[in-house]
């Protein structure tokens, strides 16, 4: 594993909500003021293109993989949706077919999606807790939320996802890695940045960025997924995302 920071996302800089900190992950109340930020530049879908041009095309691409990946009356359940791209996506391809639910902490974040979907199927608080208790799912995905926990939290996170499939049911987590196939330049050239970036905030020639949790390699993901009985296991990279890789993701059965 190896320590994510960062200093902005949408448009908005983390240092014009809270002190930057480099120690310590952003609370519950930090993201729904960020979310509240964002949605301040955010009007409607249409605008995201406009504080993150990457974001649209990157995400996108996230959704149609989970779009070829769903199966006839899967019942889905998208953990931490963050602004509802991809749900929004997803409901689109489906043309009205799809049974979908999201969960996510910052009320904010649900401001777009939660026009599109009913509220028996919005799902606001910490997972599992915010779900009714008799409710299981075929496939329950998530993209981008692995990096706020370390390992042994997410090997008790991935326990209680299992805990809400169906008997055959699939996790699918989507994330950045550490070791994609790209060319050692690229992984030189990473290398070099993450050492020259604390020197350079520390004698004030780059902004401070936020701790925002762990990047891992893939052999550490398998080991989540082993440690909480999960069986057939299947990776690979999504062609989109912050690397020339794209986004690792994994996916297994509750069998």
């Amino acid at each position: 594993m190896r320590k994510l920071y960062e200093r902005s996302w949408l448009g908005v800089e983390f240092i014009s909500i809270s002190r930057p900190s480099p120690q310590v992950l952003a609370s519950p109340v930090f993201w729904e003021d960020f979310y509240q930020a964002a949605f301040q530049k955010i009007g409607s879908w249409n605008e995201i293109d406009r504080v993150d041009p990457d974001f649209r095309k990157t995400r996108t691409a996230v959704a149609e993989f989970i779009f070829g990946r769903i199966e006839s009356h899967d019942v889905i359940l998208s953990i931490g949706c963050g602004v509802g791209w991809i749900e929004h996506c997803l409901l689109e391809l489906g043309q009205g077919t799809l049974h979908l639910e999201v969960t996510e902490v910052a009320p904010a974040a649900l401001t777009l999606i939660r026009q599109e979907l009913s509220p028996s199927r919005v799902h606001q608080g910490f997972f599992p807790e915010c779900i009714p208790t008799d409710r299981l799912y075929s496939l329950i995905f998530m993209v981008d939320i692995d990096f706020a926990m370390d390992q042994s939290s997410l090997t008790l996170f991935l326990s209680k996802v299992k805990g809400r499939l169906t008997g055959e049911g699939r996790c699918l987590l989507i994330s950045p890695t550490l070791d994609p196939p790209v060319s050692l330049w690229w992984t030189l050239l990473r290398a070099v940045k993450n050492m020259l970036t604390p020197l350079l905030e520390s004698v004030g020639l780059s902004q401070r960025k936020y701790f925002f949790g762990w990047y891992r390699h893939k052999e550490e993901f398998y080991r989540v997924f082993s440690q909480a009985g999960y069986s057939e296991l299947s990776e690979g990279f999504i062609p989109a995302g912050p690397n020339p890789a794209g986004y690792y993701w994994i996916e297994a059965r509750n069998s």
